[in-house]
Protein backbone atom coordinates (compact mmCIF):
# COMPACT_ATOMS: atom_id res chain seq x y z
CA UNK A 1 0.00 0.00 0.00
CA UNK A 2 1.41 3.36 -1.05
CA UNK A 3 2.05 6.33 1.27
CA UNK A 4 -1.22 8.31 1.37
CA UNK A 5 -3.24 5.08 1.56
CA UNK A 6 -1.26 3.88 4.58
CA UNK A 7 -1.91 7.18 6.36
CA UNK A 8 -5.56 6.99 5.47
CA UNK A 9 -5.89 3.39 6.69
CA UNK A 10 -4.53 4.43 10.07
CA UNK A 11 -7.21 7.14 10.31
CA UNK A 12 -10.16 4.86 9.51
CA UNK A 13 -12.45 4.87 12.57
CA UNK A 14 -13.31 1.92 14.73
CA UNK A 15 -16.47 0.90 12.85
CA UNK A 16 -14.29 -0.44 10.03
CA UNK A 17 -12.91 -3.91 10.69
CA UNK A 18 -9.10 -3.95 10.69
CA UNK A 19 -8.81 -6.34 7.71
CA UNK A 20 -11.20 -4.28 5.59
CA UNK A 21 -9.51 -1.07 6.69
CA UNK A 22 -6.39 -1.96 4.70
CA UNK A 23 -8.16 -3.67 1.78
CA UNK A 24 -10.67 -0.93 1.08
CA UNK A 25 -8.39 2.07 1.52
CA UNK A 26 -6.95 1.36 -1.93
CA UNK A 27 -10.21 1.49 -3.85
CA UNK A 28 -10.54 5.15 -4.77
CA UNK A 29 -7.85 7.74 -4.33
CA UNK A 30 -8.74 10.95 -2.57
CA UNK A 31 -9.95 13.95 -4.53
CA UNK A 32 -10.21 17.54 -3.38
CA UNK A 33 -13.84 18.55 -2.91
CA UNK A 34 -14.73 21.89 -1.28
CA UNK A 35 -11.48 21.97 0.65
CA UNK A 36 -11.83 18.37 1.85
CA UNK A 37 -9.92 15.33 0.71
CA UNK A 38 -12.56 12.66 -0.04
CA UNK A 39 -12.10 8.91 -0.26
CA UNK A 40 -14.91 6.47 -0.94
CA UNK A 41 -14.76 3.29 1.07
CA UNK A 42 -17.70 0.99 0.29
CA UNK A 43 -18.12 -0.13 3.88
CA UNK A 44 -21.13 0.09 6.18
CA UNK A 45 -22.93 2.59 3.90
CA UNK A 46 -20.16 5.15 4.54
CA UNK A 47 -17.68 7.25 2.69
CA UNK A 48 -14.84 9.16 4.33
CA UNK A 49 -14.03 12.84 4.30
CA UNK A 50 -10.58 13.85 5.48
CA UNK A 51 -8.77 17.18 5.82
CA UNK A 52 -5.85 18.45 7.87
CA UNK A 53 -8.05 18.46 10.94
CA UNK A 54 -8.60 14.73 10.78
CA UNK A 55 -11.07 12.21 9.40
CA UNK A 56 -14.84 12.50 9.29
CA UNK A 57 -17.10 9.49 8.70
CA UNK A 58 -20.19 10.31 6.69
CA UNK A 59 -23.25 8.17 5.98
CA UNK A 60 -24.86 8.25 2.54
CA UNK A 61 -28.24 7.71 4.15
CA UNK A 62 -27.74 11.00 5.98
CA UNK A 63 -27.71 13.01 2.74
CA UNK A 64 -31.20 14.35 3.42
CA UNK A 65 -30.30 15.40 6.95
CA UNK A 66 -26.87 16.91 6.43
CA UNK A 67 -26.52 19.50 3.59
CA UNK A 68 -22.77 18.99 3.70
CA UNK A 69 -23.25 15.33 2.69
CA UNK A 70 -25.42 16.15 -0.32
CA UNK A 71 -23.05 18.95 -1.35
CA UNK A 72 -20.00 16.68 -1.23
CA UNK A 73 -21.77 13.89 -3.09
CA UNK A 74 -22.80 16.20 -5.91
CA UNK A 75 -19.32 17.65 -6.23
CA UNK A 76 -17.53 14.31 -6.44
CA UNK A 77 -16.37 12.85 -9.73
CA UNK A 78 -17.17 9.26 -8.76
CA UNK A 79 -20.74 8.15 -9.16
CA UNK A 80 -22.23 7.31 -5.76
CA UNK A 81 -25.41 5.26 -5.80
CA UNK A 82 -27.68 3.11 -3.69
CA UNK A 83 -29.92 0.21 -4.76
CA UNK A 84 -32.40 -1.97 -2.91
CA UNK A 85 -32.37 -5.78 -2.85
CA UNK A 86 -34.02 -5.90 -6.28
CA UNK A 87 -31.25 -3.75 -7.72
CA UNK A 88 -33.55 -0.70 -8.08
CA UNK A 89 -31.94 2.72 -7.61
CA UNK A 90 -33.01 4.54 -4.44
CA UNK A 91 -30.28 7.19 -4.70
CA UNK A 92 -27.84 8.50 -7.31
CA UNK A 93 -25.33 11.33 -7.11
CA UNK A 94 -25.23 13.92 -9.90
CA UNK A 95 -22.11 12.23 -11.38
CA UNK A 96 -24.52 9.81 -13.08
CA UNK A 97 -24.88 12.44 -15.78
CA UNK A 98 -21.22 12.12 -16.74
CA UNK A 99 -21.11 8.35 -16.30
CA UNK A 100 -24.33 7.16 -17.96
CA UNK A 101 -25.83 10.39 -19.33
CA UNK A 102 -28.87 10.28 -17.05
CA UNK A 103 -29.80 12.62 -14.23
CA UNK A 104 -30.39 11.19 -10.75
CA UNK A 105 -34.15 11.69 -10.98
CA UNK A 106 -34.18 9.67 -14.21
CA UNK A 107 -32.48 6.76 -12.48
CA UNK A 108 -34.59 6.52 -9.33
CA UNK A 109 -36.94 3.54 -9.72
CA UNK A 110 -34.89 1.99 -12.52
CA UNK A 111 -32.84 -1.18 -12.09
CA UNK A 112 -29.05 -1.19 -12.34
CA UNK A 113 -29.16 -3.96 -14.95
CA UNK A 114 -31.37 -1.81 -17.19
CA UNK A 115 -28.27 0.32 -17.85
CA UNK A 116 -26.24 -2.63 -19.12
CA UNK A 117 -25.96 -4.25 -22.57
CA UNK A 118 -28.10 -7.37 -22.91
CA UNK A 119 -25.30 -9.91 -22.50
CA UNK A 120 -23.73 -7.93 -19.70
CA UNK A 121 -27.11 -7.71 -17.94
CA UNK A 122 -27.39 -11.50 -17.89
CA UNK A 123 -24.01 -12.09 -16.26
CA UNK A 124 -24.29 -9.09 -13.94
CA UNK A 125 -27.75 -10.18 -12.77
CA UNK A 126 -26.33 -13.54 -11.73
CA UNK A 127 -23.35 -11.89 -10.08
CA UNK A 128 -25.56 -9.42 -8.13
CA UNK A 129 -27.96 -12.10 -6.90
CA UNK A 130 -25.12 -14.31 -5.72
CA UNK A 131 -23.43 -11.43 -3.89
CA UNK A 132 -26.75 -10.50 -2.27
CA UNK A 133 -27.50 -14.08 -1.23
CA UNK A 134 -24.04 -14.46 0.30
CA UNK A 135 -24.20 -11.05 1.97
CA UNK A 136 -20.82 -9.99 0.62
CA UNK A 137 -19.47 -6.67 -0.55
CA UNK A 138 -18.70 -5.96 -4.19
CA UNK A 139 -15.03 -5.23 -4.73
CA UNK A 140 -13.77 -3.73 -7.97
CA UNK A 141 -16.26 -5.37 -10.28
CA UNK A 142 -15.61 -4.19 -13.84
CA UNK A 143 -18.51 -4.22 -16.29
CA UNK A 144 -19.87 -2.50 -19.40
CA UNK A 145 -22.66 0.07 -19.31
CA UNK A 146 -24.90 1.50 -22.03
CA UNK A 147 -24.66 5.28 -22.06
CA UNK A 148 -27.43 7.66 -23.05
CA UNK A 149 -25.40 8.79 -26.08
CA UNK A 150 -25.38 5.24 -27.45
CA UNK A 151 -21.79 4.52 -26.52
CA UNK A 152 -20.77 1.56 -24.37
CA UNK A 153 -18.62 2.51 -21.39
CA UNK A 154 -16.62 0.51 -18.88
CA UNK A 155 -17.08 0.96 -15.11
CA UNK A 156 -15.12 -0.02 -12.02
CA UNK A 157 -17.73 -0.67 -9.34
CA UNK A 158 -17.54 -1.34 -5.60
CA UNK A 159 -20.31 -1.53 -3.04
CA UNK A 160 -21.15 -2.60 0.47
CA UNK A 161 -24.26 -4.28 1.79
CA UNK A 162 -27.06 -2.34 3.44
CA UNK A 163 -28.71 -4.27 6.23
CA UNK A 164 -31.93 -4.03 8.15
CA UNK A 165 -31.98 -4.05 11.94
CA UNK A 166 -32.32 -7.84 11.88
CA UNK A 167 -29.16 -8.17 9.78
CA UNK A 168 -30.96 -8.98 6.56
CA UNK A 169 -29.34 -7.56 3.41
CA UNK A 170 -31.69 -4.96 1.89
CA UNK A 171 -29.45 -3.46 -0.79
CA UNK A 172 -26.11 -1.94 -1.66
CA UNK A 173 -24.43 1.43 -1.36
CA UNK A 174 -21.71 1.79 -3.93
CA UNK A 175 -19.32 3.91 -5.93
CA UNK A 176 -18.55 3.53 -9.64
CA UNK A 177 -15.72 5.08 -11.61
CA UNK A 178 -15.72 5.44 -15.38
CA UNK A 179 -12.74 3.63 -16.92
CA UNK A 180 -13.68 4.30 -20.53
CA UNK A 181 -16.63 6.23 -21.94
CA UNK A 182 -16.47 4.44 -25.32
CA UNK A 183 -14.90 1.00 -25.45
CA UNK A 184 -15.85 0.61 -29.10
CA UNK A 185 -13.40 3.38 -29.92
CA UNK A 186 -10.62 1.62 -28.02
CA UNK A 187 -9.09 -1.28 -30.00
CA UNK A 188 -8.16 -3.18 -26.83
CA UNK A 189 -11.70 -3.09 -25.45
CA UNK A 190 -13.20 -3.64 -28.90
CA UNK A 191 -11.29 -6.89 -29.31
CA UNK A 192 -12.26 -8.10 -25.85
CA UNK A 193 -15.90 -7.41 -26.69
CA UNK A 194 -15.53 -9.82 -29.59
CA UNK A 195 -14.35 -12.70 -27.41
CA UNK A 196 -17.86 -14.15 -27.23
CA UNK A 197 -18.04 -14.31 -31.02
CA UNK A 198 -14.54 -15.63 -31.67
CA UNK A 199 -14.38 -18.24 -28.92
CA UNK A 200 -14.28 -21.73 -30.57
CA UNK A 201 -16.99 -23.15 -28.29
CA UNK A 202 -20.57 -22.92 -29.58
CA UNK A 203 -22.52 -20.56 -27.29
CA UNK A 204 -26.10 -19.36 -27.32
CA UNK A 205 -28.74 -17.65 -25.19
CA UNK A 206 -32.36 -18.76 -25.42
CA UNK A 207 -35.51 -17.45 -23.75
CA UNK A 208 -38.02 -19.49 -21.77
CA UNK A 209 -39.82 -20.45 -24.97
CA UNK A 210 -36.63 -22.01 -26.41
CA UNK A 211 -36.18 -19.17 -28.88
CA UNK A 212 -32.63 -18.15 -29.75
CA UNK A 213 -31.87 -14.68 -28.37
CA UNK A 214 -28.20 -14.68 -29.28
CA UNK A 215 -25.75 -17.15 -30.82
CA UNK A 216 -22.05 -16.77 -31.49
CA UNK A 217 -20.33 -17.58 -34.77
CA UNK A 218 -19.24 -21.04 -33.60
CA UNK A 219 -22.85 -21.99 -32.85
CA UNK A 220 -24.14 -20.56 -36.12
CA UNK A 221 -21.53 -22.54 -38.05
CA UNK A 222 -23.02 -25.77 -36.67
CA UNK A 223 -26.21 -24.82 -38.53
CA UNK A 224 -24.39 -23.59 -41.65
CA UNK A 225 -25.96 -20.20 -41.09
CA UNK A 226 -24.98 -16.74 -39.90
CA UNK A 227 -25.78 -15.60 -36.33
CA UNK A 228 -28.38 -13.13 -37.66
CA UNK A 229 -30.18 -15.94 -39.50
CA UNK A 230 -30.40 -18.04 -36.33
CA UNK A 231 -31.40 -15.39 -33.80
CA UNK A 232 -35.16 -15.28 -33.34
CA UNK A 233 -35.65 -18.85 -34.54
CA UNK A 234 -36.79 -21.70 -32.29
CA UNK A 235 -34.39 -24.37 -31.05
CA UNK A 236 -36.91 -26.94 -32.28
CA UNK A 237 -36.39 -25.71 -35.85
CA UNK A 238 -32.94 -27.26 -35.76
CA UNK A 239 -32.78 -29.59 -32.76
CA UNK A 240 -36.19 -31.06 -31.76
CA UNK A 241 -34.64 -33.27 -29.07
CA UNK A 242 -32.54 -30.34 -27.83
CA UNK A 243 -35.67 -28.20 -27.54
CA UNK A 244 -37.36 -30.86 -25.41
CA UNK A 245 -34.29 -31.07 -23.19
CA UNK A 246 -34.18 -27.28 -22.87
CA UNK A 247 -37.83 -27.22 -21.77
CA UNK A 248 -37.01 -29.67 -18.98
CA UNK A 249 -34.01 -27.54 -18.04
CA UNK A 250 -36.24 -24.47 -17.63
CA UNK A 251 -38.56 -26.48 -15.38
CA UNK A 252 -35.57 -27.48 -13.25
CA UNK A 253 -34.41 -23.85 -13.00
CA UNK A 254 -37.91 -22.77 -11.92
CA UNK A 255 -37.66 -25.24 -9.05
CA UNK A 256 -34.31 -23.80 -8.04
CA UNK A 257 -32.34 -26.78 -9.31
CA UNK A 258 -29.31 -26.86 -11.55
CA UNK A 259 -28.78 -28.97 -14.65
CA UNK A 260 -25.72 -31.26 -14.78
CA UNK A 261 -23.54 -31.25 -17.85
CA UNK A 262 -24.51 -34.02 -20.24
CA UNK A 263 -23.77 -35.46 -23.66
CA UNK A 264 -25.92 -34.87 -26.72
CA UNK A 265 -25.66 -36.53 -30.14
CA UNK A 266 -26.68 -34.35 -33.07
CA UNK A 267 -26.07 -34.87 -36.76
CA UNK A 268 -23.79 -37.80 -36.04
CA UNK A 269 -21.50 -35.91 -33.68
CA UNK A 270 -21.19 -35.94 -29.89
CA UNK A 271 -21.37 -32.75 -27.83
CA UNK A 272 -20.80 -31.92 -24.18
CA UNK A 273 -23.71 -29.64 -23.21
CA UNK A 274 -23.62 -27.15 -20.34
CA UNK A 275 -26.77 -25.19 -19.50
CA UNK A 276 -27.03 -22.43 -16.89
CA UNK A 277 -30.06 -20.42 -15.82
CA UNK A 278 -30.45 -16.80 -16.89
CA UNK A 279 -32.48 -14.87 -14.30
CA UNK A 280 -33.83 -11.36 -14.01
CA UNK A 281 -33.26 -9.00 -11.08
CA UNK A 282 -36.09 -10.70 -9.17
CA UNK A 283 -34.45 -14.09 -9.54
CA UNK A 284 -37.03 -15.37 -12.03
CA UNK A 285 -35.81 -17.64 -14.82
CA UNK A 286 -35.98 -15.84 -18.14
CA UNK A 287 -33.95 -18.27 -20.22
CA UNK A 288 -30.82 -20.33 -20.41
CA UNK A 289 -27.20 -19.96 -21.50
CA UNK A 290 -25.97 -23.00 -23.42
CA UNK A 291 -22.53 -24.14 -24.54
CA UNK A 292 -21.88 -27.03 -26.93
CA UNK A 293 -18.40 -28.54 -27.01
CA UNK A 294 -17.72 -31.02 -29.81
CA UNK A 295 -16.27 -34.12 -28.13
CA UNK A 296 -16.66 -36.48 -31.10
CA UNK A 297 -12.93 -37.09 -31.40
CA UNK A 298 -12.74 -37.91 -27.67
CA UNK A 299 -15.70 -40.29 -27.91
CA UNK A 300 -14.04 -42.10 -30.81
CA UNK A 301 -10.86 -42.30 -28.77
CA UNK A 302 -12.88 -43.71 -25.86
CA UNK A 303 -14.32 -46.42 -28.10
CA UNK A 304 -10.90 -47.32 -29.47
CA UNK A 305 -9.49 -47.39 -25.95
CA UNK A 306 -12.38 -49.51 -24.68
CA UNK A 307 -11.85 -52.02 -27.48
CA UNK A 308 -8.13 -52.09 -26.73
CA UNK A 309 -8.87 -52.64 -23.05
CA UNK A 310 -11.20 -55.51 -23.92
CA UNK A 311 -8.48 -57.10 -26.01
CA UNK A 312 -5.98 -56.56 -23.23
CA UNK A 313 -8.38 -58.05 -20.70
CA UNK A 314 -8.92 -61.05 -22.95
CA UNK A 315 -5.17 -61.45 -23.32
CA UNK A 316 -4.75 -61.34 -19.56
CA UNK A 317 -7.51 -63.90 -18.98
CA UNK A 318 -6.92 -66.37 -21.80
CA UNK A 319 -4.20 -68.71 -22.92
CA UNK A 320 -2.64 -67.27 -26.07
CA UNK A 321 -2.27 -70.67 -27.78
CA UNK A 322 -5.63 -72.37 -27.21
CA UNK A 323 -7.90 -69.42 -26.45
CA UNK A 324 -9.11 -71.16 -23.28
CA UNK A 325 -9.14 -69.39 -19.95
CA UNK A 326 -5.70 -69.51 -18.33
CA UNK A 327 -4.58 -70.86 -14.99
CA UNK A 328 -5.05 -67.50 -13.24
CA UNK A 329 -8.69 -67.44 -14.31
CA UNK A 330 -9.10 -71.06 -13.25
CA UNK A 331 -7.96 -70.20 -9.72
CA UNK A 332 -10.50 -67.36 -9.52
CA UNK A 333 -13.43 -69.35 -10.96
CA UNK A 334 -12.53 -72.38 -8.87
CA UNK A 335 -12.66 -70.29 -5.69
CA UNK A 336 -16.02 -68.80 -6.68
CA UNK A 337 -17.64 -72.10 -7.61
CA UNK A 338 -16.52 -73.95 -4.49
CA UNK A 339 -17.86 -71.08 -2.37
CA UNK A 340 -21.13 -71.22 -4.32
CA UNK A 341 -21.33 -74.97 -3.69
CA UNK A 342 -21.03 -74.37 0.05
CA UNK A 343 -23.65 -71.60 -0.08
CA UNK A 344 -26.09 -73.66 -2.16
CA UNK A 345 -25.24 -76.94 -0.39
CA UNK A 346 -24.62 -78.47 -3.82
CA UNK A 347 -21.84 -80.75 -5.10
CA UNK A 348 -19.00 -79.62 -7.35
CA UNK A 349 -16.69 -81.83 -9.40
CA UNK A 350 -13.29 -81.35 -10.96
CA UNK A 351 -11.54 -83.02 -13.92
CA UNK A 352 -7.81 -82.89 -14.71
CA UNK A 353 -7.19 -83.85 -18.35
CA UNK A 354 -3.77 -84.78 -19.71
CA UNK A 355 -2.84 -85.44 -23.37
CA UNK A 356 -1.28 -88.88 -23.43
CA UNK A 357 2.43 -89.16 -24.34
CA UNK A 358 2.49 -85.61 -25.70
CA UNK A 359 6.27 -85.21 -25.31
CA UNK A 360 6.74 -88.06 -27.75
CA UNK A 361 4.31 -86.34 -30.14
CA UNK A 362 6.37 -83.10 -30.03
CA UNK A 363 9.62 -85.00 -30.50
CA UNK A 364 8.30 -86.81 -33.55
CA UNK A 365 6.10 -84.21 -35.27
CA UNK A 366 7.74 -80.98 -34.04
CA UNK A 367 6.51 -78.13 -31.89
CA UNK A 368 4.36 -76.37 -34.54
CA UNK A 369 2.39 -79.60 -34.98
CA UNK A 370 2.23 -79.92 -31.21
CA UNK A 371 0.73 -76.46 -30.92
CA UNK A 372 -1.89 -77.26 -33.54
CA UNK A 373 -2.70 -80.51 -31.71
CA UNK A 374 -3.29 -78.67 -28.44
CA UNK A 375 -5.62 -76.22 -30.20
CA UNK A 376 -7.65 -79.12 -31.60
CA UNK A 377 -7.85 -80.80 -28.19
CA UNK A 378 -8.91 -77.53 -26.55
CA UNK A 379 -11.73 -77.12 -29.08
CA UNK A 380 -12.89 -80.69 -28.50
CA UNK A 381 -12.96 -80.17 -24.72
CA UNK A 382 -14.96 -76.93 -25.03
CA UNK A 383 -17.47 -78.61 -27.34
CA UNK A 384 -17.96 -81.55 -24.98
CA UNK A 385 -18.83 -79.31 -22.02
CA UNK A 386 -22.36 -78.20 -22.90
CA UNK A 387 -23.64 -76.46 -19.76
CA UNK A 388 -23.11 -72.67 -19.41
CA UNK A 389 -21.38 -72.89 -16.02
CA UNK A 390 -19.03 -75.72 -16.99
CA UNK A 391 -15.57 -74.24 -17.55
CA UNK A 392 -12.42 -75.73 -19.06
CA UNK A 393 -9.04 -74.00 -18.67
CA UNK A 394 -5.51 -74.70 -19.79
CA UNK A 395 -3.66 -75.63 -16.63
CA UNK A 396 -0.17 -75.80 -18.09
CA UNK A 397 1.70 -77.63 -20.86
CA UNK A 398 -0.53 -80.46 -22.11
CA UNK A 399 -2.75 -80.40 -19.00
CA UNK A 400 -6.27 -78.99 -18.85
CA UNK A 401 -8.70 -78.67 -15.96
CA UNK A 402 -12.50 -78.50 -15.98
CA UNK A 403 -14.86 -77.29 -13.25
CA UNK A 404 -18.33 -78.87 -13.13
CA UNK A 405 -20.66 -76.99 -10.74
CA UNK A 406 -23.69 -78.80 -9.30
CA UNK A 407 -22.33 -82.15 -10.54
CA UNK A 408 -22.16 -85.27 -8.36
CA UNK A 409 -19.64 -88.13 -8.87
CA UNK A 410 -21.89 -90.11 -11.23
CA UNK A 411 -22.59 -87.05 -13.39
CA UNK A 412 -18.91 -86.12 -13.43
CA UNK A 413 -17.99 -89.58 -14.81
CA UNK A 414 -20.55 -89.20 -17.61
CA UNK A 415 -19.10 -85.81 -18.61
CA UNK A 416 -15.53 -87.12 -18.36
CA UNK A 417 -16.28 -90.02 -20.69
CA UNK A 418 -17.87 -87.61 -23.19
CA UNK A 419 -14.72 -85.47 -23.08
CA UNK A 420 -12.42 -88.49 -23.57
CA UNK A 421 -14.45 -89.66 -26.56
CA UNK A 422 -14.48 -86.14 -28.12
CA UNK A 423 -10.68 -86.14 -28.20
CA UNK A 424 -10.49 -89.74 -29.40
CA UNK A 425 -12.85 -88.90 -32.27
CA UNK A 426 -10.35 -86.32 -33.54
CA UNK A 427 -8.43 -89.34 -34.82
CA UNK A 428 -5.25 -87.29 -35.02
CA UNK A 429 -2.35 -89.68 -35.76
CA UNK A 430 0.29 -90.22 -33.06
CA UNK A 431 2.58 -93.03 -34.20
CA UNK A 432 4.60 -92.94 -30.96
CA UNK A 433 1.46 -93.47 -28.83
CA UNK A 434 0.29 -96.80 -27.46
CA UNK A 435 -3.07 -96.22 -29.19
CA UNK A 436 -1.83 -94.93 -32.53
CA UNK A 437 -3.47 -91.50 -32.30
CA UNK A 438 -4.09 -88.68 -29.83
CA UNK A 439 -5.93 -89.56 -26.61
CA UNK A 440 -6.39 -88.16 -23.11
CA UNK A 441 -6.41 -89.51 -19.59
CA UNK A 442 -8.81 -87.93 -17.08
CA UNK A 443 -8.84 -87.87 -13.28
CA UNK A 444 -12.16 -86.97 -11.60
CA UNK A 445 -12.92 -85.89 -8.02
CA UNK A 446 -16.06 -84.56 -6.34
CA UNK A 447 -16.85 -82.45 -3.31
CA UNK A 448 -20.27 -82.95 -1.78
CA UNK A 449 -22.08 -80.78 0.78
CA UNK A 450 -19.71 -78.46 2.63
CA UNK A 451 -19.90 -77.42 6.26
CA UNK A 452 -19.99 -73.56 6.34
CA UNK A 453 -17.48 -73.55 9.18
CA UNK A 454 -14.71 -75.46 7.41
CA UNK A 455 -11.68 -73.87 5.80
CA UNK A 456 -12.48 -73.47 2.09
CA UNK A 457 -8.86 -73.22 0.96
CA UNK A 458 -8.10 -76.64 2.37
CA UNK A 459 -11.18 -78.14 0.68
CA UNK A 460 -10.17 -76.70 -2.70
CA UNK A 461 -6.69 -78.14 -2.24
CA UNK A 462 -8.08 -81.57 -1.28
CA UNK A 463 -10.37 -81.62 -4.35
CA UNK A 464 -7.51 -80.74 -6.68
CA UNK A 465 -5.15 -83.27 -5.13
CA UNK A 466 -7.79 -86.00 -5.38
CA UNK A 467 -8.30 -85.32 -9.09
CA UNK A 468 -4.53 -85.35 -9.65
CA UNK A 469 -4.22 -88.71 -7.87
CA UNK A 470 -7.07 -90.10 -10.00
CA UNK A 471 -5.30 -88.88 -13.17
CA UNK A 472 -2.13 -90.68 -12.13
CA UNK A 473 -4.17 -93.86 -11.69
CA UNK A 474 -5.79 -93.44 -15.14
CA UNK A 475 -2.34 -93.24 -16.73
CA UNK A 476 -1.10 -96.20 -14.72
CA UNK A 477 -4.00 -98.23 -16.07
CA UNK A 478 -2.94 -97.73 -19.69
CA UNK A 479 -4.01 -94.15 -20.58
CA UNK A 480 -7.02 -93.13 -22.73
CA UNK A 481 -8.92 -93.75 -19.51
CA UNK A 482 -11.26 -92.00 -17.06
CA UNK A 483 -10.69 -92.68 -13.38
CA UNK A 484 -12.57 -91.29 -10.36
CA UNK A 485 -11.05 -90.61 -6.98
CA UNK A 486 -11.34 -93.55 -4.64
CA UNK A 487 -13.50 -91.60 -2.25
CA UNK A 488 -15.87 -88.64 -2.44
CA UNK A 489 -14.85 -85.68 -0.30
CA UNK A 490 -17.37 -84.73 2.40
CA UNK A 491 -17.15 -81.86 4.88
Amino acid sequence: MRGPYKAMARMVPAWVESDDRIDCAEYFSGQLVQGHRVWFLPLQDHFLVSDNAGLVSTNVSARGEDPRVASILDACQEWVWQVDEAGIFTFSSSASGDVVGLRPEQLIGCTYVSLLPVREAVSFGTFFRNALAEGRSIHRHVHRISRKDGKVGLLDMSGTTLRAADGRVIGYCGVSRLISDDIQADPVFRESDNYYDVVPVALCLADRNARFVHVNHAFARLLNMSPDEVQGRMIADFMPEGAANFGRDIEAFDLGNGVPDHEFIWRGRSYQVSVRAVRDADGQTIGGAVSLTDISIYKRAERVLAAANERLQATAERDFLTGLLNRRQFEEIYRIEVSAARREQAPVSLMIIDVDQFKLFNDYYGHPAGDECLRQVAHALSTALSRPRDVVCRYGGEEFVAILPSTDPAGALVVAERVRKAVWDLARPHVRSTWGHISVSIGVSSLMSIDPTVDMASRRRMLLEAADTALYEAKRRGRNTVWAASSVIHS
